[in-house]
């Protein structure tokens, strides 16, 4: 069973790099200026130019690439904007609250939380590519995440 485990978690780390190449090349596809947005339309072209210098937006495209892919191994995922918080933080706050539904979980079924935790981490790990697919096209498509921004919302007010 281990050797199975660690053989699917091998085999998850390119599936993972190329979801992470998708994303980044759907979200650098997008039409609009993402600086524009954020700063709005009062804006600037001197704003606009600072702060899209500031972002490293300028630089080529691999040179974005290299810098978010090391960001993301030293778990610098940088701030969200629309949070106006590290996305890193965010997470953690997400996590907070799927630890505290899965712990409601396991008293609902009164399983043993080690056997229950085996099977939704397992589980998990089999469908979070296609959470985070599904997840990346509702941003990109859809314009939001609203569902992903009211979870943290819920999760912050739970830790805090």
């Amino acid at each position: 069973m281990t050797a199975y485990i660690l053989r699917r978690l091998l085999l998850a780390i390119p599936v993972m790099l190329l979801v992470a190449t998708a994303t980044f090349l759907l979200l650098h596809m997008t039409p609009g200026d993402p600086v524009a947005v954020l700063l709005g339309p009062d804006a600037t072209t001197e704003q606009i130019a600072e702060l899209r210098r500031e972002l490293g937006l300028n630089d080529p495209i691999y040179v974005q690439y290299g810098r978010w892919v090391a960001g993301a191994l030293s778990a610098d995922l940088g701030q969200s904007i629309f949070l106006n918080r590290p996305v890193t933080t965010a997470i953690f706050a997400a996590m907070v609250l799927g630890a505290r539904f899965l712990w409601l979980v396991a008293r609902l079924y009164r399983e043993r939380s080690d056997q229950l935790a085996k099977r939704v981490f397992l589980y998990s790990m089999q469908y979070l590519g296609l959470l985070f697919t599904a997840m990346v096209i509702d941003a990109v498509v859809f314009g939001s995440l609203d569902p992903f921004d009211i979870l943290i919302a819920v999760a912050e007010f739970n830790v805090s």
